[in-house]
């Protein structure tokens, strides 16, 4: 069962990122490099979502709080109860209509991280388990979060007590697999 489990969550990672590239390709194509985009300081969360995202993604709903898409609660790889990071009033949370989660964070440089639920309000709404963080470098595209980070750090984050923040990076380094010290499982 765990073997099934984390072939699909392997698939659905994969999936999620064709998705991210694809946005981020036919959106430069309309608007030029992202970094040339208006802010968000510019023109509002509102404007920035539906000039930059909304025309890019299947979107089912977005969301103005977990619970009005389903969340109960959110956890990171330790256990411990994630703070309500996914809404507010500088991030952005959509669900699409195949069963992902999307959440934007931005700040006043650009899009700090984007978070994957890869099913949804679907359990077990762990970060490193169905909830994975990227970056989008103006350079380098989309990097998993961590991608900066020594191998000591990732392997602590992505461990029974850590955060699971760096957790894409480690499956990404062990060949889009799942190692035997994977620990956010």
């Amino acid at each position: 069962m765990q073997s099934t489990e984390r072939q699909e969550t392997i698939s659905r990672l994969k999936k999620s990122f064709s998705v991210l590239r694809n946005w981020q390709s036919r959106a430069q194509t309309d608007y030029g490099y992202i970094n040339s985009w208006d802010t968000l300081q510019e023109i509002g969360l509102n404007e920035y979502f539906n000039k930059y995202l909304k025309p890019y993604f299947n979107i089912q709903k977005v969301c103005t709080s977990l619970e009005e898409c389903g969340y109960k609660q959110i956890y990171f790889c330790n256990g411990n109860p994630y703070p309500n990071l996914f809404i507010n009033q500088d991030r952005i949370f959509f669900t699409t209509i195949d069963g992902y989660g999307f959440s934007f964070v931005y700040n006043d440089t650009g899009w700090q991280a984007i978070r994957v639920d890869i099913n949804g309000a679907k359990g077990p709404n762990k970060q490193g388990r169905d909830i994975f963080e990227l970056v989008l470098t103006n350079d380098k595209g989309f990097q998993p979060s961590g991608y900066q980070s020594s191998q000591q750090q990732i392997n602590s984050d992505c461990s029974k007590s850590g955060l699971g923040d760096y957790c894409l990076l480690k499956i990404m380094q062990d060949g889009w697999q799942f190692s035997k010290d994977y620990g956010c499982w």
